[in-house]
């Protein structure tokens, strides 16, 4: 086709004619020159480009397809089959098929049926039906790898589901056992699985390396047979850039900036960790964006002072932090670089250039008396109230102080007994009730009878006695409910514990307790 007809207006002079717009056509000849781009078409015009050789005479409803020099192809069809480029095979397969149909129409493809067809218009239709041909077994070829691989890749997913099915069987089976026997043995099953969901509360398992804490993205992330998932939202990685922990679990980049963001505001998952092992922070401040990562680095100058030596803004809608303590018996008025608002570097209320001794408010002596009239206790690191309403008399700060909550010393350096009667039976009570209402639940049988728990909630006593610091044992616990660490709510699931029954959110789990 030509490019531009001309015709004279006058002697020795030509005008330029551009042909009517045809979008079908420009959008072939822009896929046909991204085809020649990638060498793998010839330059020649349309009606010379490569067409499977037809040297031998063919039949076919009784027209003879034999073919001159002239409309021989140069080239064979079979060259195009042997590319490895699926997606440019099938760039050049559908380029191929609309020239051809162009042609079809071209050659009288749209004449009457009972009008002769010619051996031209023949050639093109066992041609085109060819290339459609080749193009569905492309597509049937791809989809078959692509079936295959997803059943490679999910052979250990689908083994683990089948496990739990038996799982759930062998729980019964054993809950039935206990209820005549008292005491039972786990099964392998059992102990497999369990032993999985300890590590991540989903029905997959993920793969392990030797590179901790280091940063993954799409190119040089790994591929097993098992796919590995984020630790909070349990999606699979796949090829989106994710960030592997020394504890070997996986975050993806959505969760990990979500966890950096919250240990910025919260102390008591400062800093990021998984699994009470911290997270080094060479290994993902490339991670972060840099509003995240100055929003980071000011917390990590806020939390890497002691809570007692830390000054924060007076004003109440602001309280950012300004300095460490000042180190001077005067006062010192500090500006705020957030609200201009002054502070005192003392009594750390507004400042007060015009007074030099600083005045206790009324408020603080109300806080006091309340306090200690339902004897509660403050930290002594970062002055936080504390309540205790179950456990020991160990108490573990947000601050990371630990002490004891009777005379509120440092922990094991005082006499002061470990439990209180009181809350240690309450604590017993707790976890025997928990216990019994999930066997209740399993075996669909009436609750235990009152000497049974009583029998159950003695022993369990002299157990927290022995040994009250619970290693927790995760599994997933359907169902919407508040979580016991951060009372959040969770309108899925939460992970309880088998050991001590306690509840609470996957980022409790992971990053907090």
């Amino acid at each position: 086709m030509a490019a531009f007809d001309t015709f004279r207006s006058a002697p020795g002079t030509a005008c330029r004619v551009d042909p009517p717009y045809d979008a079908a056509e420009a959008e072939r000849i822009d896929r046909r020159r991204k085809v020649k781009q990638q060498g793998l078409m010839t330059e020649r015009s349309c009606d010379q480009r490569v067409r499977r050789s037809l040297t031998e005479p063919r039949i076919n409803n009784g027209y003879d397809l034999t073919f001159s020099s002239k409309s021989i192809p140069s080239a064979s069809f079979q060259s195009i089959m042997d590319i490895h480029d699926d997606e440019t095979h099938e760039l050049i397969l559908q380029v191929e098929i609309e020239e051809a149909r162009a042609r079809w129409e071209k050659a009288g493809g749209k004449a009457p049926v009972t009008s002769r067809i010619t051996d031209e218009q023949m050639a093109i239709k066992v041609y085109l039906h060819e290339l459609l041909e080749s193009l569905q077994v492309l597509r049937d070829n791809r989809f078959a790898h692509s079936m295959d691989k997803a059943v490679g890749s999910d052979a250990d997913l689908l083994s683990l589901y089948q496990d739990l099915d038996q799982l759930e069987i062998s729980d019964r089976a054993m809950a039935l056992k206990l209820s005549e026997h008292g005491s039972v043995r786990g099964s392998d099953v059992q102990r497999t699985v369990r032993s999985s969901l300890t590590s991540y509360p989903s029905k997959s398992t993920t793969h392990t390396s030797t590179a901790a804490g280091s940063l993954r993205s799409p190119a040089n992330s790994r591929r097993g047979l098992v796919q590995d998932r984020c630790v909070i939202c349990m999606e699979v990685i796949g090829s989106k850039t994710h960030l592997r922990v020394p504890c070997s679990h996986f975050y993806d980049e959505k969760c990990f900036v979500a966890l950096i963001q919250s240990a910025s505001k919260d102390e008591s998952i400062f800093p990021p960790r998984c699994c009470q092992q911290a997270i080094p922070q060479d290994s993902f401040l490339d991670f972060l964006t840099m509003d995240v990562r100055r929003e980071f680095e000011k917390a990590v100058a806020e939390f890497s002072v002691k809570p007692r030596d830390r000054i924060y803004c007076s004003n109440a809608t602001c309280s950012e932090f300004l300095v460490a303590q000042v180190k001077s018996e005067m006062p010192q008025s500090l500006r705020c670089p957030e609200c201009t608002k002054r502070t005192c570097s003392l009594c750390r209320k507004a400042a007060h250039p015009h007074v030099r001794t600083c005045e206790v408010e009324d408020s603080d002596s109300k806080l006091d008396s309340l306090v200690e009239a339902n004897n509660w206790k403050r930290c002594p690191e970062c002055y936080w109230v504390i309540e205790l309403a179950h456990g020991c008399y160990h108490i573990t700060c947000r601050c990371k102080a630990q002490f004891c909550y009777l005379c509120t010393a440092q922990w094991k350096s005082c006499k002061c007994p470990q439990w209180e009667e009181r809350n240690l039976l309450a604590e017993a009570e707790r976890r025997v009730d928990a216990e019994l209402m999930e066997g209740a639940v399993n075996t669909g049988r009436a609750p235990a009878p009152a000497a049974e728990r009583r029998d159950r909630v003695h022993a369990m006593t002299n157990q927290l006695r022995e040994n009250h610091v619970c290693r927790h044992n995760w599994y997933v616990k359907q169902g919407a409910a508040n979580c016991e660490n951060c009372y959040n709510y969770l309108n899925r699931y939460l992970l309880s514990c088998r050991n001590c029954y306690i509840d609470v959110c996957v980022r409790c789990a992971r990053n907090r307790m």
